[in-house]
């Protein structure tokens, strides 16, 4: 799922290449969009690794029999909103990881 949510992460991005208002930011924008493509082959050859072929995970994903998180799939209609909702992800995303080391210090220091 998590390779999905990396792909399709990608579509709202992409169109924002074109839109953004100087090379810099363009450059910028199609930077994110292949790093967030490279994470989702990493992904992928992890999971043929284990046994399932890319291309099948492909056809389950467009097939929709697999799925993917969504919170990358808000529409924004300016760049300073586009901003506003990746830093809000990105925030959340470090809170989940804050909670998770702090519950693993917890369980080292009690002896868990």
């Amino acid at each position: 799922m998590h390779g999905n949510s990396e792909l399709m992460g990608v579509l709202p991005e992409r169109e924002w290449i074109l839109r953004a208002p100087t090379l810099q930011r363009k450059l910028a924008l199609t930077a994110k969009v292949q790093d967030e493509v490279g994470h989702a082959q990493l992904i992928y050859r992890v999971v043929e690794d284990l046994g399932k072929p890319r291309e099948q995970c492909l056809d389950d994903l467009i097939s929709g029999k697999s799925k993917f998180h969504n919170v990358f799939h808000y529409p924004t209609k300016t760049l300073g909103r586009r901003r506003r909702d990746r830093l809000a992800r990105r925030r959340g995303g470090d809170h989940q990881r804050r909670r998770r080391c702090s519950s693993a210090r917890t369980r080292r220091t009690r002896g868990s």
